[in-house]
């Protein structure tokens, strides 16, 4: 067992006690048979025959514990009866190494042997263990049920005199001289005083976590029974984004958790746990039918890795008394039946006493979603913390054994080595703050650990001060204070007078992890190290302590944590914020799997959708706000590729043939007006009412037609009407027509004044884009992305445009039932028409009623203000998607306009470009600071998002010279043939 670094007065009162407990026999013979000296005549056949015996007949514990060496340090072995489900096995073979033996011996437990809990006690360090039946005060080592312990702490009467033996026969035959009596007596002497220096003061180099860990059994579905007869429960919260937070939300989360801090009562110990860990994600397997496209997606996914964190609250009765040997067996002889009694009404108490917390709890910490944890999680929590691996197990309520201990723990000087039941080796650290060198204490030091991608437990232990005692010590040190500091404490003591404040025991440790080198945890150290210095905290790589430390954050151990400092509860709440950032939703409206995942700065996961749920009512509307250069077509590009895991369509309006390379090498549909590879024909739509409508509304803003030229507006549907009847005619014989705007240009009666001549207003547009026999918008694959930038020249010609596109993939998918995508590069420009600047705005707000997503790009927002429906547009727009920006205007204009709060500005304002970050921000379900940086992809796949007009002829030329091999080329960086391209 353990030995914790004790005083010398407290080792002298253990010897002494040892010492008193030795059977008179085992004095008897070392001193009046004086059996240990040579001159002895039975020496040699007394030693013959032990070392026959050790060699012959295994040990059983149950003889140990009654031989001679029962009372030095025998070996606690855990043993309880099976469990009832025989979830555990608890036959125990343990093997014994001791020092220069070439052999072992086996020591069987007898697995009948069963533990009293009821008569379990304990002092802080487990020094005794009183029982009904046994005794046991050991220290092993388990891994797979098997027990190593260094002959410094099992030691027994015959292996010394075993190898006193051989050094006397050695002797012997080497004629060295004899030894005087003096000399004979001063070496005994020192034997025993190594012996028993090797029992009560050396300390193992292997410890047992299934002893140490002072967890009993469970008491019932959620609480636990500690060997010391204290009992603990958990809770498990979800804890909080700060990502959009605004200042008077982030001040009353700071109440309530102070509230929370205020409330724990001085007889429970609590133990904060935020665990963080790198996690493996599971990605939902799904039809990708573009196979390019799934070599990209599936390359993404294998290389993102994400941390998750989770907080813990442990709470734990802490009762304790310390009792000797011959105490313990006192009271059992004369007060066993009421004590029984009066520990079945403790436990009783301690358990109401904790559900009283847990309740105040639930209250006080509502909006950080506690739940209580069942005791096989908690079980399991501490089992992954003593193994440093994953465990997942399922418990009887028999009294607990090793069997969820897969790890060995080794303390060197300041680390700790994990040696795992998987022949992994784990490195462990523990950093504390050792003091508080300000008086201020921000709330960035959770945040900044937070974001340290590393495997970690950040750990808190605090107890609170009775409140009287709080009072009287800060009273205590007033009296010696200087006049500007004793006019603090005393209001201090009023805001525990009113319980509004209190005083605790806290200390913060972090436990940092490293599965791969030591080196790597000493680079993980020196970090984290800078970053709690920085924040002007003292902090210490512990040594000596690490011991303690570790063991105390197991259920009532705090004792044995010295780091603890006094603070203010306020303090507390500052240093304990429980941030944890929001993950999105796995599902969306087209599928089960979210669109992508990228990472929080913290390194937890987010998954990206644009609908803020999986309903059929949910929306997806989304603004894209960013300068050029920042990225705004890269991360479109990348999205887009993620949506070919939906049936749905998919389509962009471009600029510059910015999309370009990436349509090419995925296989989509890029059409350019000019290269004359793109016409579109309104009247290539089905003769629905719908459609009709649409076209009679199109026609007329096309040639300017008011609401109020009713004549002209008849005109017009007349000669639609007649061109539908033409149409069916066609139809029913079975021959093919399609209706062009030169069909309907001829087709048109001129109007009774002949002042107005209705031809001339269509006329200009004959032989444009609008007057076609085929319409390129068809979706004959699921990728179809339109240059907009031959259109755009003309404010009338993109405004028409828009509408009809927007008319037309509504319609296509509409008769599908498929869902569609829609992304405009730059809205802008299509709104430069102020006749139809509105009713673009109304259909784009109509198209989310029919599963449609559309996403729009925007410089800044300067636009709003030309919109006599600007109001109902942003109210439409579900997600916001911000790039860094330090633009005051644009600050300006997003704070107000979008309702951003001063977080969100502080990190829009502050971040770095390069660093590939954006604000997205979800009405529903709040905001999200992510990382974007695609450069998982590698360099090659990172060519088929570029934009440069470079890259996008050089894959053009590639196409056109290797057509069977133009991809794998590109991907490599390889140049096009330039001799060929000179002849072309």
């Amino acid at each position: 067992m353990m030995t914790y670094m004790t005083s010398l007065p407290l080792i002298s009162k253990i010897l002494f006690k040892r010492l008193i407990m030795l059977k008179k026999s085992f004095f008897k013979e070392i001193f009046a048979h004086n059996k240990l000296n040579p001159k002895n005549n039975s020496y040699g056949k007394t030693l013959s025959n032990i070392q026959k015996h050790a060699l012959k007949n295994p040990i059983s514990m149950s003889k140990v514990n009654h031989s001679h060496t029962s009372n030095i340090e025998s070996i606690n072995t855990g043993d309880t009866n099976d469990t009832s489900n025989n979830l555990i096995d608890t036959s125990l073979n343990v093997t014994t190494k001791q020092k220069n033996m070439p052999t072992q011996q086996l020591l069987t437990y007898n697995k009948n042997e069963n533990i009293d809990t009821c008569n379990i006690e304990s002092n802080h360090t487990s020094n005794i263990i009183d029982t009904s039946e046994t005794q046991h005060t050991g220290t092993t080592e388990n891994t797979s049920h098997v027990s190593y312990a260094d002959h410094a702490n099992i030691s027994n009467r015959e292996h010394e005199n075993l190898i006193n033996t051989k050094k006397y026969r050695r002797n012997k035959n080497n004629k060295t001289p004899k030894k005087s009596f003096k000399e004979v007596i001063t070496d005994n002497a020192n034997k025993i005083l190594g012996f028993f220096e090797n029992i009560f003061i050396k300390e193992p180099l292997v410890y047992s976590l299934s002893y140490e860990n002072n967890i009993a059994c469970k008491l019932n579905d959620t609480t636990l029974v500690t060997r010391d007869g204290n009992v603990c429960v958990g809770m498990k919260l979800e804890g909080a984004s700060y990502a959009s937070i605004t200042q008077a939300r982030e001040i009353d989360l700071a109440q309530n958790r102070s509230q929370f801090f205020n409330t724990l009562d001085s007889s429970i110990e609590l133990n904060i746990i935020c665990k963080k860990e790198l996690i493996d994600l599971e990605f939902h397997e799904c039809t990708i039918n573009n196979k390019y496209a799934e070599t990209i997606i599936k390359k993404w996914e294998c290389g993102t890795k994400a941390y998750k964190i989770n907080y813990y609250l442990i709470f734990s009765t802490k009762t304790k008394r310390v009792t000797g040997f011959f105490e313990s067996k006192k009271r059992a002889l004369t007060e066993e039946e009421a004590e029984h009694e009066n520990k079945i009404q403790s436990y009783k108490d301690k358990v109401a006493k904790l559900t009283e917390v847990i309740e105040n709890t639930k209250g006080s910490l509502t909006e950080f979603n506690p739940a209580v944890m069942k005791s096989d999680e908690l079980l399991n929590l501490y089992a992954t913390y003593s193994n440093m691996s994953e465990t997942r197990l399922k418990y009887s309520y028999d009294l607990i054994t090793d069997c969820y201990m897969t790890s060995d723990v080794e303390f060197k000087k300041d680390y700790m080595i994990f040696h795992t039941n998987t022949n992994e080796t784990i490195y462990a650290r523990f950093i504390s703050i050792k003091a508080y060198e300000t008086e201020s204490v921000s709330s960035i030091i959770p945040t900044g650990i937070l974001r340290e991608n590393t495997d970690y437990y950040f750990l808190f232990s605090v107890e609170a001060l009775k409140k009287q005692d709080a009072i009287n010590k800060i009273k205590r040190v007033r009296t010696f204070a200087v006049d500007i500091v004793q006019n603090n404490l005393d209001n201090l003591v009023q805001l525990m007078q009113s319980d509004r404040e209190n005083i605790m025991k806290i200390s913060l440790s972090i436990l940092l992890i490293s599965k791969e080198s030591l080196n790597d945890l000493n680079e993980k150290t020196n970090s984290m190290k800078a970053l709690l210095e920085r924040q002007s905290l003292s902090t210490v790589k512990e040594t000596l302590n690490q011991k303690p430390l570790f063991f105390s954050f197991f259920p009532s151990r705090s004792n044995l944590n010295a780091r603890k400092r006094h603070q203010t509860s306020a303090v507390l709440s500052t240093l304990c914020t429980f941030e944890n950032d929001i993950l999105g939703n796995k599902t969306n409206r087209w599928g089960n799997q979210p669109i992508t995942i990228f990472k929080h700065l913290s390194g937890s996961p987010y998954f990206f959708n644009f609908h803020d749920s999986n309903s059929n009512s949910s929306v997806g509307h989304t603004l894209v706000i960013g300068g050029t250069g920042y990225g705004k077509t890269t991360l479109m590009q990348f999205l887009i590729l993620n949506l070919f895991k939906y049936d749905i369509n998919i389509f962009a309006m471009d600029k510059l043939r910015g999309m370009c390379a990436f349509t090419e090498f995925i296989g989509g549909e890029y059409h350019d007006l000019e290269k004359g590879s793109f016409s579109l024909n309104p009247f290539s739509l089905k003769d629905t009412k719908e459609n009709n409508m649409f076209l009679r509304m199109w026609l007329c803003e096309m040639a300017g037609i008011n609401d109020n030229e009713h004549d002209l507006k008849d005109i017009v549907t007349h000669t639609l009407k007649q061109l539908r009847d033409i149409e069916k005619g066609f139809i029913e014989t079975n021959r093919d027509h399609v209706v062009s705007l030169k069909d309907f240009y001829d087709s048109m009666r001129l109007p009774n004044d002949t002042a107005i001549d209705i031809k001339s207003q269509f006329k200009e547009y004959l032989d444009s884009l609008f007057d076609n026999k085929d319409c390129a918008l068809n979706f004959n694959r699921q990728l179809s992305i339109l240059n907009m930038d031959a259109i755009l020249k003309n404010p009338k010609i993109s405004a028409l445009s828009a509408m009809y596109l927007f008319h037309k993939i509504k319609n296509i998918s509409k008769n599908a039932n498929k869902g569609f995508f829609i992304w405009i590069d730059e809205l802008r420009d299509y709104l430069n028409d102020k006749n139809m600047r509105d009713k673009i705005i109304e259909m784009i707000v109509e198209i989310r009623k029919i599963n449609g997503v559309i996403t729009m790009g925007l410089q800044n927002l300067d636009f709003l203000d030309e919109l006599s429906n600007a109001n109902t547009f942003i109210d439409n727009m579900s997600n916001y998607i911000i790039f860094p920006t330090k633009d005051e205007k644009t600050l300006e204009q997003l704070q107000s306009k979008l309702s951003l709060s001063n977080s969100e500005i502080n990190f829009l304002s502050q971040a770095n470009k390069n660093k590939r970050q954006i604000l997205f921000k979800q009405k529903e379900t709040g905001s999200a600071i992510l990382d974007i940086n695609l450069s998982s992809l590698g360099k090659d796949y990172l060519r088929i998002f570029s934009s440069s007009s470079e890259d996008v002829n050089d894959l053009l030329e590639l196409k056109r010279q290797y057509p069977s091999e133009w991809r794998d080329r590109y991907l490599k960086g390889l140049k096009p043939n330039s001799f060929d391209k000179e002849l072309t």
